[in-house]
């Protein structure tokens, strides 16, 4: 008996220490916060070359912050180059989107598969722009981000006739139209996948016209040469292999000047080279020199045949061809 006492003691005495245990409190982690003033790089967006004030026009400016495992810490906008945020310190990834539609993620995985259309560039206003920088935030600073044209700029700047035949030499030639054709018109913000829209496959449906074509009806005495520049916009086209095969594939975009020979339409398609973000094709002097092709997304080929592209960072990579 006395032994049972004695447990019945024992357990309460356990019991008891164990209720009276103090559990310590858990570890607050203090979170800092710190100031990060955004300015978008004038010499990114303010290349030497541009003709066209509205290509470097800032009219909105979106700015993402990500923390390290992608969740977005803040994000805010501004309708000039540079913006004040109050983010958390810490390692962070950080994105800049001028001029582009406001766009809402919670993560930078939603961020980079996000799209951006060609058709939300205006040539009369503004074109989108994005870039980014990793930065260790560790108290109030300043950021400077360098941000490029998401599209391509294609320039022709001179067509003059040579018409080597007697007979053409006294038909009349008229340019009636200049525009692109197999126009990329989608691109993904992270690194790009190939596009998945197009428009103007193979001929001219006047898909976004005030950005890929311009009607024109002016003639040209041969030995004579038009030079008013005509500046047209596409986005990347990554393709590699061209093709000119009627079932649409992917393909190398064209500039195409349609004109008539006589009563008789013909086209002059010049095949640019890869197109790349923020590149600007210049074909400086197009020479031609006979009929061109009855196929807009036939190239004329002929074995006197001599052009050049030149590409420069919106910048400019300048052509030159004798059809």
């Amino acid at each position: 008996m006395k032994t049972n006492i004695l447990i019945i003691i024992s357990l309460f005495i356990i019991i008891a220490s164990g209720c009276n245990k103090i559990t310590p409190e858990p570890v607050i982690r203090q979170t800092k916060k710190a100031t990060v003033n955004i300015n978008i790089s004038n010499n990114a967006y303010c290349t030497k070359g541009t003709d066209i004030s509205q290509e470097k026009t800032i009219s909105s400016l979106q700015v993402f912050v990500f923390r390290i495992g992608g969740s977005l810490d803040i994000s805010g906008k501004s309708e000039t180059s540079s913006i004040n945020l109050s983010c958390t310190t810490g390692d962070k990834t950080i994105y800049a989107l001028v001029n582009a539609p406001d766009l809402n993620v919670s993560t930078e995985a939603e961020f980079l598969s996000s799209y951006s259309s060609l058709s939300e560039n205006d040539p009369e206003k503004s074109f989108i722009m994005i870039g980014s920088t990793n930065s260790s935030i560790t108290a109030n600073t300043t950021l400077e981000i360098d941000v490029k044209r998401i599209s391509s700029r294609v320039v022709i700047k001179k067509i003059e006739t040579s018409f080597t035949s007697a007979v053409y030499k006294t038909t009349p030639f008229t340019i009636k139209k200049i525009y692109l054709i197999n126009v990329a018109a989608d691109y993904q913000y992270s690194v790009p996948a190939p596009p998945t829209k197009w428009l103007n496959k193979m001929k001219n449906d006047n898909e976004a016209p005030s950005l890929t074509s311009e009607t024109i009806n002016q003639k040209i005495e041969n030995g004579n040469s038009y030079t008013v520049p005509h500046y047209f916009y596409a986005y990347p086209n990554p393709t590699l292999e061209d093709n000119s095969d009627p079932k649409w594939t992917a393909r190398h975009t064209r500039l195409v000047i349609e004109a008539t020979l006589g009563d008789v339409t013909y086209y002059y398609p010049v095949t640019l080279p890869e197109m790349e973000c923020n590149k600007s094709y210049e074909i400086t002097n197009l020479t031609i020199t006979r009929p061109g092709s009855a196929n807009p997304d036939k190239p004329v080929i002929f074995y006197d045949n001599d052009f050049s592209i030149k590409i420069t960072d919106w910048a400019k990579q300048d052509i030159s061809d004798t059809i």
